[in-house]
């Protein structure tokens, strides 16, 4: 699977827009997963639950681009710090692979020591 990144420099925005770090510029990047069109509502989930969930998780911020319908994949737009982008990256494609419930029992599960 081909992620495809473009580097930026942007000021990084919270929740809510408003902007993060007092004003300096951080680097930001934007990487595009492909997702299989019959997967696109495991990732985002439940009234948007799941990609809340990991917008939360990673500080990123992530939509799916707008298309005709007729690729067997749809495009999800990450856009954030390089090492947080590329997380919600890889957590994405654990999602569509295996399933949210994989997610959150691996992290459940990372955050005891055994």
């Amino acid at each position: 699977m081909e992620l495809i990144k473009d580097q930026g420099f942007r000021e990084q925005r919270g929740e809510y827009g408003s902007r993060l770090g007092g004003g300096d510029s951080l680097d930001v990047i934007n990487i595009e997963v492909p997702v299989p069109r019959f997967r696109v509502g495991t990732v985002i989930g439940d009234k948007g639950k799941t990609i809340k969930m990991i917008q939360s998780d990673t500080g990123v911020r992530i939509q799916f681009k707008q298309d005709d319908g007729t690729t067997p994949e749809r495009i999800a737009q990450i856009r954030g710090p390089p090492e947080q982008a590329q997380k919600a990256a890889d957590i994405i494609t654990e999602i569509w692979t295996f399933g949210e419930m994989h997610y959150l029992v691996r992290n459940c599960l990372a955050k005891f020591k055994f």
